[in-house]
């Protein structure tokens, strides 16, 4: 972090203790990230079989972000477009998301090598439905349409054009189908 310098000169960042961390980071969101790349990147180092990915995560968080995007779209649309759509297939996402990671931990607690590589193979894949060679509608340069800076980045920033918001919403549509499909034994 750029920290904090004082009256002196003397750099503090907000990592140097935890009651920094606590004023900078409330909840500790930003630490626990900034812990579990550092895992992912000390295993990578270290050889590891699987990365530490739980999957769930990511159909989790485009749940959570739903609820406000549909709020904002009504809004901009006039009530034109609802995304409705979306709940049910991202229920589902999770759903098999959430057996994907139950059977890793299961695999990683017996040490089952082949059964963590197939499972993390099966997560990749996954992962990757959401990559767009093209990039997104409004920005070619970035390429992952389940987020970018924000879940659902097509629609968020379709603004009130409902042919762009549908496009996007086609597109994520079928990227969740994919990375539905992608888990399913």
């Amino acid at each position: 972090s750029n920290g904090y310098y004082g009256a002196f000169g003397a750099h503090h960042t907000a990592e140097d203790n935890l009651d920094g961390l606590r004023t900078y980071d409330p909840g500790m969101r930003q630490a626990v990230i900034t812990a579990q790349v550092t895992g992912i990147e000390a295993l990578r180092a270290a050889g590891a079989t699987v990365e530490p990915v739980r999957i769930e995560e990511i159909p989790s968080q485009m749940l959570k972000d739903l609820t406000a995007l549909q709020a904002a779209t009504i809004t901009r649309t006039n009530g034109a477009v609802t995304l409705a759509d979306l709940r049910q297939p991202l229920l589902d996402y999770q759903s098999a998301a959430h057996a994907t990671d139950v059977a890793m931990q299961a695999a990683e607690a017996t040490g089952d090598v082949a059964a963590m590589q197939s499972l993390a193979a099966k997560e990749q894949a996954s992962r990757d439905a959401f990559y767009v060679a093209g990039g997104l509608l409004q920005n070619g340069y970035y390429h992952t349409i389940d987020r970018v800076f924000t879940s659902f980045p097509e629609i968020a920033f379709a603004g009130g054009k409902p042919e762009t918001i549908k496009q996007g919403e086609d597109r994520i549509l079928h990227a969740i189908a994919d990375a539905t499909a992608g888990l399913k034994p």
